[in-house]
């Protein structure tokens, strides 16, 4: 069940309801169906636990948080699906525990209590979760191993220690509004933010909390909190070589079962759908695997621009196309440039917790509004496909260039390249080759996905060029990763930092700001581990990426999708700065509201806006990386940052849209 979980552990008080409640209202939207509070004290520490229930598996109050092991010894919030739960479930229950519900909660609870910590390994699905161990005098949270499921965490006192007890949420406001940690900006948090354009884990932009790393536990006990991982991502996947054909097969086989087991739900399911490769292979099995009509989504755009508009809706018209091949009951939904977008735009940067560069997720937020308005409450993306297998453009140029750096001398050549008359596009690809060209794995991938690069964050933060936090979580990724070809360490590295950190953020906020679940199927277990042990030469053939896919859902899936070339999720960014969002960029980003934002230079940052503001290029990932984090800014410190009455209200809207019941707050309580 998709949930919205907190928790606090204090080593000196007991811990209040009402606290617990307060923390509950500010996510009442990740779970409108219904809500509880738990309170419990040990010798040594209290604690209070808290969830708000999104109902997908049992729909009964049976299925209701927090809950319970058969003697009330242990207790637990959780967040998540387990889509192998019923097969431990026959495990577990032939072991002797016995279960009161059909959910996969219980399956969390009586595994937790058979393996203890080591029950997080076992699990295939997306989660994030609070145990509270009163026999063991511990509390122990787990996240998933992607990390599609958040969970933030902070000491008490707000600083480093945590002695005194932790407080927990699976959003940031939740943990801000206890006011136990201090809404000041984390310096090198911040600076990672403008490097990337979203905040990775461990760190968070608050000082002081910090985001449990995907694939980890952590266990709070006697005064002292340890943190491991029960799963690596890893190229050193021991499996045999295969052919070309066992290699489709195998591809096909574990794919549809993933995709498959992610039907999972008491409620129906739909597919956010695109008209991309990754969208359709989901859309086409789904439909399948449904036993009924499948529910599709998309979105399209109006802009001022009516010129570009067959470029921004190409999203769109690929996916009438496919729906229409597929037979799927197919939805859209439309967003202009009207005097809308500003205040959406505002809502949405402080729902996602922590401002992303890319404004595409708003278009995940109306595709999951319309989804609750026609009674789907679950949705599958693609996420996860094209950093698994290949499918961005620069993966075969990675494999290309890898082998062109085997070529002796070829340094001499580019430097003579870049002084002949080349067209725009034949010199920024000379220019991305001289600088990539035999440099470290940490350089290309600085090359390929900074924002701002480390000078100009060094002159930003007036430091002298040095050490660069962005390189601390980095490098061990890429050491990890060694032995592997190029292409291989850049697809792991990209799975734990621009999936993991980044894609899942977006679609877990968004989607749960519309009371509706976002899963992966992508990024299932058995996916993953395909891919990570898959050769580059299987993943791309003839120079096109994702090509397993291709070869195993040729036939099911439609054609255009077959062909189409990669193309990114997004909106009409460019026409919305220039256009209907100028006024507000140029607000927004002017000199005063430069100088407010925490530790930087205003001199160096108005650079990009002056190059806006002329006409002149820029690179519009830093002006909406600036402009994200001062309208962030602006929640944070105004107070609407977790203003839990508008969250509410907005979830309950949602709900009622889709004819759903909706019980906000409806608190249940218990005690030890």
């Amino acid at each position: 069940m998709m949930c919205g979980i907190v928790g606090i552990v204090d080593t000196r008080a007991k811990v209040l309801r009402a606290e617990i409640d307060a923390m509950r209202a500010c996510i009442v939207h990740r779970g409108p169906d219904a809500g509880g509070t738990f309170t419990g004290c040990i010798p040594g520490f209290a604690v209070g636990l808290g969830a708000q229930r999104l109902s997908i598996v049992d729909l009964t109050a049976a299925g209701n948080m927090p809950m319970s092991n058969e003697d009330g010894s242990v207790w637990i919030v959780y967040n998540g699906e387990i889509y192998n739960h019923a097969e431990l479930r026959t495990h577990l229950e032939g072991r002797g525990h016995q279960y009161r519900s059909r959910t996969d909660t219980e399956t969390v609870i009586h595994a937790y209590e058979e393996y203890g910590a080591d029950c997080f390994a076992l699990f295939n699905g997306i989660f994030a979760c609070m145990i509270y161990d009163a026999a063991k005098g511990r509390v122990v949270m787990a996240r998933d191993r992607t990390g599609v499921k958040p969970l933030y965490y902070a000491a008490l006192e707000g600083d480093a220690s945590y002695g005194s007890g932790l407080a927990c949420a699976s959003e940031l406001k939740a943990l801000l509004r206890t006011g136990r940690a201090p809404a000041e900006i984390d310096p090198a948090a911040l600076e990672i933010y403008l490097a990337l354009g979203y905040v990775p884990a461990p760190y968070s932009l608050i000082r002081g909390v910090r985001k449990l790393p995907a694939a980890s536990f952590a266990v709070y006990q006697a005064g002292r909190l340890t943190i491991e991982r029960y799963w690596q991502p890893s190229l050193a996947v021991h499996r045999p070589r295969r052919s070309w054909r066992e290699t489709v097969d195998e591809t096909r086989a574990v794919v549809t079962g993933a995709i498959e087991g992610q039907m999972m739900s008491d409620v129906p399911v739909g597919v956010m759908l695109s008209g991309g490769l990754d969208s359709s292979i989901v859309a086409a099995i789904a439909q399948q695997a449904a036993g009924g009509p499948l529910h599709t989504f998309s979105i399209g755009f109006e802009t001022h621009r009516s010129e570009l508009e067959h470029i921004y809706n190409l999203d769109r018209d690929h996916a009438r196309s496919v729906s229409a091949s597929l037979g799927t009951v197919h939805h859209e939904i439309s967003l202009d440039d009207s005097g809308e977008l500003e205040p959406l735009l505002r809502r949405l940067v402080a729902q996602l917790d922590e401002p992303v560069w890319e404004p595409s997720f708003a278009s995940i937020y109306l595709i999951s509004i319309l989804a609750r308005e026609h009674g789907v409450k679950v949705l599958l993306s693609g996420d996860g496909s094209d950093e698994l297998f290949g499918g961005y453009p620069w993966h075969p140029a990675l494999e290309r260039l890898e082998r062109i750096e085997r070529v002796p001398g070829l340094r001499a050549a580019l430097a003579l390249l870049s002084r002949a008359p080349l067209s725009s596009e034949g010199r920024l690809r000379v220019q991305d080759l001289a600088r990539k060209y035999r440099s470290s794995d940490l350089a290309k991938y600085h090359a390929q996905y900074e924002v701002f690069d480390a000078g100009t964050r060094a002159r930003l933060f007036g430091r002298s060029p040095g050490s660069d936090p962005l390189d601390e979580l980095i490098g061990p990724l890429f050491a990890a990763a060694s032995g592997g070809s190029l292409l291989a360490r850049f697809g792991l590295a990209e799975l734990v930092l621009w999936v993991g950190e980044h894609f899942n953020q977006r679609l877990d906020r968004m989607t749960m700001a519309a009371s509706v679940e976002g899963r992966v199927p992508f990024q299932d277990n058995a996916v993953v581990d395909l891919a990570l042990g898959m050769p580059v030469e299987d993943k791309i053939r003839r120079g096109a990426g994702k090509a397993p896919l291709r070869a195993a859902f040729a036939g099911l899936v439609p054609e255009i999708a077959l062909q189409r070339r990669k193309r990114p999720f997004a909106a009409p960014a460019m026409s919305w700065m220039h256009g209907a969002l100028r006024p507000l960029v140029l607000e927004a980003l002017g000199r005063d509201s430069l100088a407010r934002l925490p530790g930087l230079d205003p001199d160096v940052a108005l650079d990009p806006l002056e190059r806006f503001s002329k006409g002149l290029p820029v690179r519009q990932e830093q002006i909406w990386t600036l402009l994200h984090l001062a309208l962030w800014l602006d929640d944070l410190k105004g107070g609407r940052f977790y203003a839990a009455a508008s969250d509410a209200a907005a979830a309950s809207g949602a709900c009622r849209s889709a004819g759903a019941e909706v019980t906000l707050l409806a608190s249940t309580e218990a005690s030890t």
